[in-house]
């Protein structure tokens, strides 16, 4: 699994302006935890380009196969959304209440059922990642404004390398009893 999710910081570029810093937490298949990255793009870093450049960075460093990418509001991962429209506009007049249902709830929950009882709590929400950038805001709040982007990345490097040893060493429950072998495929429903 990959979390995809950013935090805004204060940085001064000749002016102060909260920026988005992008990063990314995987889960292993043995539920260790490891920080994968954190990208800075600037005052335009909600762009699908830059996001795009994240899943580039990722399959470039070491990431090799992801099975979910968990985020809030990425679009461009999927063609969901168009998937969406086509079943709205071809259906929508004879089932409105079924299509209203698969826009609003189903694509998260069919992803979700895709997955194994015991790890799905980790998957309906970001909370693994939003943990990690409450712990950036907090390690980064004696310094408020940061004096450019090196002075982020070099504090950002920190917490996040610390953070990575100490996540890394423990596995997430629920990730023991599928590598053991006691859970079954067939109670994925």
């Amino acid at each position: 699994m990959v979390f995809l999710d950013g935090t805004f910081l204060s940085i001064r570029r000749g002016k102060t302006a909260k920026e988005p810093v992008y990063m990314a937490l995987g889960i292993k298949p043995d539920g260790r935890r490891e920080i994968l990255g954190f990208w800075l793009f600037g005052a335009e870093g909600g762009s699908a380009g830059n996001r795009e450049e994240v899943l580039k960075d990722l399959r470039r460093c070491r990431v090799q196969r992801v099975r979910i990418f968990i985020s809030d509001d990425l679009p461009g991962l999927e063609e969901a959304e168009e998937a969406l429209r086509n079943l709205r506009e071809r259906w929508g007049g004879i089932y409105s209440k079924i299509v209203e249902r698969w826009e609003t709830k189903a694509y998260a929950l069919l992803a979700l059922l895709r997955h194994p009882k015991p790890i799905r709590r980790y998957l309906y929400t970001t909370n693994q990642l939003e943990r990690l950038a409450k712990e950036v805001k907090r390690q980064s709040k004696v310094v408020e404004v940061f004096c450019g982007e090196e002075a982020v990345a070099k504090l950002l490097y920190l917490v996040l390398s610390h953070l990575d040893e100490a996540w890394g060493a423990r596995r997430l429950r629920g990730f023991a009893e599928i590598q053991t072998g006691s859970y079954h495929a067939d109670q994925t429903y």
